[in-house]
């Protein structure tokens, strides 16, 4: 027998306490002789005895109890054949549960969170048996591909490190209360004694929603499952992200300005101050500004940025540099027109007017819209397809037929400009 704590040993001392107090409390009495009391002497002699054998008992749990408690926390094991041939009956299952997310690529003092994530992982492998059970599950598997379809348990060790060794991050995310539900499922097939589930992550904010867990009131584990939780990264991390990018409808032209809004996350737990954030259209930088954020909170950004040429212009949002820059961009496409392909719907009496407004605007090249001016009757699907924007001038004598066409072609992401008459409905 071996003890994991053996410097609590020296707590055995405190063993003798009670046995000091009983010799302590030990007092010789004085004898004094009564005549009349004489019959009671038998009677006497007998509850003292009965009186002393209680102490003798009392002391030795004392004792006993102490002496239990010092060991206890020196946590004896046991070594040798006996204790493997103890324990080869009862068999484990054991789910590795690895967040493989983005944010595991941030360091520590201790090095890469991700690395010691499969430090862990290796670690808990080496300290089981042959003939357990083992499965490793990455957070980016679950809920990837059909339902049914399972992680199966592996008893092949230098296999099973061969895996956590090479683990890389992924950008597909799922939480940990997912990873659990998943492993109450594989705990359920099991038939082993020991069933035991080890979580490795960073935890940060939004991995485990413990609010949620501690409302529900569903049982998803048996009672002798065993969980452990093994989190990494103990420093504070910078980490702001681009949560997503609008453009607001508008017609754009080759070289005049529009509009980029961009969602920024602060998913640290520190206020950040002047956080450079820029855009680039085509790999140059058109637009940079600074912005303060709360920390676990989000704000939207605009820019306001000019592209210099024509056709499909690719575009980015990008932080200046944090703990993790995965997040720190995020793409977007927009498509400038050469030249802007109007349809003008309408009679040439009611749309005179935007012909002569649309003919003034003007661009380095000449005008930039190319217009083409039908009466009602002559709007077909074909001309929608080919214009970039349709206006409307008055729409008495549209058909049903026409009317469809031209919300196929809005949904399609064409423009529409509606100038109606006094008379019309809305509801019309």
């Amino acid at each position: 027998m071996t003890f994991l704590n053996p410097l609590v040993l020296i707590g055995l001392f405190a063993a003798a306490i009670p046995i000091l107090l009983h010799l302590f409390n030990l007092r010789k009495l004085r004898t004094i002789e009564f005549s009349t009391l004489t019959f009671l002497k038998e009677l006497q002699r007998t509850k003292i005895r009965r009186l002393k054998l209680r102490q003798l008992i009392l002391l030795v749990l004392r004792t006993l109890i102490v002496a239990a408690l010092v060991l206890a926390f020196s946590r004896p094991t046991l070594k040798g054949n006996l204790a493997g041939s103890i324990g080869s009956h009862a068999k484990t299952t054991a789910i590795l549960i690895v967040d493989d997310s983005f944010s595991m690529t941030g360091t520590d003092e201790q090095g890469e969170l991700l690395k010691q994530v499969k430090r862990a992982a290796l670690g808990i492998v080496d300290l089981l048996k042959e003939g357990d059970d083992v499965v490793l599950v990455r957070l980016s598997e679950i809920g990837r591909g059909t339902p049914d379809i399972q992680h199966s348990s592996t008893r092949d060790f230098a296999l099973l490190k061969r895996e956590i060794e090479g683990i890389k991050p992924s950008s597909v995310y799922r939480s940990i209360e997912d990873a659990l539900r998943y492993a109450a499922k594989l705990l359920s097939n099991s038939m082993n004694f020991n069933k035991e589930v080890y979580v490795f992550s960073d935890f940060q904010s939004g991995a485990f929603d413990v609010r949620a867990a501690t409302a529900s009131q569903e049982r998803l584990f048996p009672p002798e499952a065993r969980f452990f939780l093994a989190p990494v990264g103990r420093r504070s991390v910078l980490n702001l992200g681009v949560e997503s990018i609008s453009i607001p409808t508008t017609i754009l032209e080759q070289n005049k300005p529009f509009t980029v809004r961009a969602r920024i996350d602060n998913n640290s737990k520190d206020n950040v101050r002047d956080h450079v954030v820029s855009v680039f259209l085509n790999g140059t930088r058109v637009a940079q500004r600074g912005i303060d954020l709360q920390h676990e909170t989000s704000s939207e950004v605009e820019f306001s940025v000019v592209s210099n040429s024509y056709g499909y212009i690719e575009g980015f949002v990008e932080l200046e540099d944090d703990d993790f820059e995965a997040d720190n961009r995020r793409y977007f496409v927009v498509y400038v027109p050469e030249r802007i392909r109007v349809l003008l719907v309408g009679r040439p009496s009611d749309a005179r007017y935007v012909n002569l407004a649309l003919a003034t605007r003007r661009s380095a090249g000449g005008s930039a819209f190319v217009v083409e001016e039908v009466n009602a009757r002559q709007v077909s699907s074909a001309q929608n397809e080919q214009s970039d924007v349709v206006v409307l001038v008055g729409t008495q004598d549209l058909s049903s037929t026409q009317a469809i066409q031209l919300l196929s072609f809005v949904k399609n992401g064409g423009g529409l400009i509606l100038f109606p008459e006094p008379s019309i409905e809305a509801a019309s």
